[in-house]
């Protein structure tokens, strides 16, 4: 469950986090199913005449990949032995996730929009032009996104959506 709300939380794909959850539950002999979108992470794990389900609810939820590659590795773990398992207790005890710091976001944003501009139409000016309103947009949809209790994908989905027109 930790896991997967981890993965879910930081915009994994939901059709590679049921595969995985199934794996590992087959690895330590549960037959799992699981149904996962963005919002929530149901899981039924069945041994013998035994059936425990659990509904875990996936909130502020954001793409970070850095987070997303650490609950993978640990899905993983957890897929191929059964020894795994106190390694990845002690790695989910010890996880703080990792955020990316303001001015590499910027950056990051600003590069975005000026080689999208630059690459189609060749002027450097309205390639600054155009990765300082990407940078902004960005930069603004995020604080706002979270002030309105928008999901993770929406929230960039719509930043891309402003920032391409």
């Amino acid at each position: 469950g930790q896991c997967g709300r981890g993965y879910m939380a930081s915009n994994g794909p939901t059709a590679r986090l049921e595969e995985k959850l199934s794996q590992a539950g087959l690895t330590h002999g549960f037959l799992t199913e699981s149904y996962a979108t963005p919002t929530a992470l149901f899981i039924s794990a069945k041994k013998d005449d035994r059936v425990v389900t659990a509904l875990e609810r996936i909130k502020d939820n954001e793409t970070n990949f850095t987070d997303m590659l650490f609950f993978d590795k640990l899905l993983r773990l957890l897929s191929e032995s059964r020894e795994n398992l106190p390694l990845v207790k002690e790695q989910l005890n010890n996880f703080s996730t990792q955020r990316y710091k303001f001015w590499l976001v910027a950056l990051s944003s600003w590069l975005i929009g000026f080689f999208a501009s630059f690459l189609r139409y060749g002027v450097v000016s309205a390639g600054i032009i155009s990765g300082f309103i990407t940078a902004m947009v960005y930069l603004i949809s995020r604080p706002l996104a979270a002030h309105l209790k928008f999901s993770g994908v929406f929230t960039d989905f719509v930043g891309c959506l402003l920032s391409f027109f």
